[in-house]
């Protein structure tokens, strides 16, 4: 509802008074970016966050290392996006709108020689005060989703977990990155040698987080393996933050292994989920599940 009309929400962004500049106005959590000051934004209430404000550290097995800042000078855009070319050196950057998000590709083209860590800075920046947390609860670093929270600790904005994958198709082949947090209040994702020196890595190599806005529920982690065929099979209630009535939502999940036995036939990272209100609808509707394949 807009000045008394009811509008459809556009996710899609469009040209701004200046080159460079894109928004995406007409949706609950408006989206902009501006490639001449480097950044991306999306407004939450009276509060907007600034951030791929980006910067970048290669860091060789020899212990040397090099520091590059974003280069936004050859870029494409279209209605969903922006894919800048050569972002840093042998690594494009691809910024894709969504509603009431900014989802973030890294793309490495091909093995960087010598290469043993990735860490990418993002200096968040804000109106109002905001301090970063993991959402489990836990501390930095933290493989796990991290809020953005107000100066009254309501989670304003998620960084979703920092996912990573190549171009092989193999489940096995995807991965999830650590944050840190500086004492300055930037974001750091790390991505380490583990991945950057599998040479079966399938290039380009796509670091893949999002940001979004909120407000947010954590559900944590459920855990349990049995042998094949068996299963086992467990819930966890999500209440909706602030106890108001949600217009729309979306979830996320992912399924991780810490122990595979290859001697025994058993279920590795897989998983059958479905989402019940508290009104009794469910999705998708029984008896369909959203499946996770194993890898």
């Amino acid at each position: 509802l807009q000045n008394g009309y009811w509008i459809s929400i556009d996710p899609r962004i469009r040209p701004g008074s200046q080159v460079g500049v894109f928004t995406s106005a007409q949706q609950p959590f408006p989206t902009r970016a501006d490639l001449n000051q480097k950044f991306t934004a999306i407004t939450n209430g009276t509060m907007e966050l600034r951030f791929n404000r980006l910067s970048l550290r290669k860091v060789f097995i020899n212990g040397s290392y090099t520091d590059e800042s974003l280069n936004t000078s050859q870029y494409t855009a279209g209605d969903d996006g922006i894919y800048i070319t050569n972002g840093f050196a042998g690594i494009d950057v691809l910024l894709r709108f969504t509603e009431g998000g900014i989802k973030s590709e890294f793309r490495v083209n091909a093995p960087i020689s010598g290469l043993t860590e990735l860490r990418i800075t993002d200096a968040l920046s804000s109106d109002q005060v905001f301090h970063l947390a993991p959402a489990d609860g836990s501390s930095f670093p933290s493989s796990e989703p991290i809020e953005i929270r107000s100066a009254t600790g309501q989670p304003v904005f998620m960084y979703d977990r920092l996912v990573i994958w190549d171009q092989s198709g193999l489940k096995s082949h995807s991965w999830v990155g650590t944050y840190e947090r500086n004492p300055n209040g930037s974001l750091v994702m790390v991505i380490d040698s583990t991945i950057l020196g599998d040479p079966s890595v399938v290039y380009p190599l796509v670091i893949d987080p999002l940001v979004n806005a909120g407000p947010f529920a954590f559900g944590g982690t459920l855990q349990g393996s049995l042998l094949t065929p068996a299963f086992c099979s467990t819930s966890m209630t999500i209440s909706f933050p602030g106890g108001s009535l949600p217009w729309d939502f979306s979830s996320s999940w992912d399924t991780r292994q810490n122990l595979c036995c290859t001697s025994v036939s058993c279920w590795n990272s897989e998983a059958r989920v479905n989402i019940t209100s508290s009104c009794g609808g469910r999705t998708p509707v029984a008896p369909s599940w959203w499946a996770c394949p194993g890898c």
